[in-house]
């Protein structure tokens, strides 16, 4: 790591620096939440804004982690107001498990929570079994009021287990991204009823493999490249 930590790249809302460069060219390396800010703007960017934007929603992992420190409904609708969230058929939150407000790119573990509208519920996905569900619960029962009125039940997914320590914020990219590959297949219908949800499942284990995970931070480091070459 460099002593002066220069700006690498800004994109959308999101800015990567030299220390964040560092950790993605280290495999063994835990990804922090400007890592996964920068890759959700992208897809955001490339996919959900060209495909399903007015039905998807990718949120900011440092907006939802603040809101564990907000204590009204009121300031929580009105700062996410701009995002339309009741409109949304799915909303996909990065959780993290720091407890620490001043405490920069701080917790141990990322995992998934994604509210399903049709549905009307939570679901919890977790390459750790359920090592953040406690977070994910209260980032529920924070934005049920505005989403899914008073439900704010998670259901547990099974999910596939990452192989070491550090590789979860991988998992919870790759696992968005094929979801929101999986809702723009299917058009329109349901994904997540009937027919659908055992066949995704399934898709789901066969498509996020630990290959897969470990080739995540090289395409990271690839679109980064790219988009430093259109400035």
């Amino acid at each position: 790591m460099t002593s002066k930590d220069n700006i690498v790249i800004s994109f959308k809302d999101a800015t990567l620096f030299d220390s964040d460069l560092w950790i993605l060219k280290r495999p063994n390396e835990w990804i922090n939440d400007s890592i996964i800010s920068f890759y959700l703007e992208y897809l955001d960017d490339q996919v959900v804004g060209k495909h399903c934007k007015e039905d998807v929603l990718l949120a900011s992992p440092s907006a939802i982690y603040m809101c564990n420190f907000i204590e009204t409904q009121q300031e929580i609708q009105e700062m996410f107001k701009p995002l339309k969230m009741e409109s949304k058929k799915l909303i996909f939150f990065p959780i993290n498990n720091n407890s620490d407000p001043t405490i920069i790119a701080g917790g141990s573990h990322w995992s998934l929570l994604v509210f399903i509208k049709p549905l009307n519920q939570f679901h919890y996905f977790d390459s750790m079994g359920t090592s953040n569900y406690s977070e994910a619960k209260k980032v529920s029962s924070k934005f049920s009021f505005l989403i899914s009125g008073s439900n704010s039940k998670v259901h547990i997914e099974k999910t596939p287990a990452q192989q070491n320590n550090y590789d979860c914020g991988l998992y919870v990219l790759s696992i968005i991204e094929f979801l929101v590959n999986q809702y723009i297949k299917y058009d329109d219908q349901d994904i997540f009823i009937k027919e659908f949800s055992n066949q995704i499942n399934r898709d789901l284990f066969q498509s996020i493999t630990p290959t897969l995970v470990k080739e995540k931070r090289n395409d990271i480091l690839s679109i980064i490249e790219k988009l430093k070459l259109q400035k």
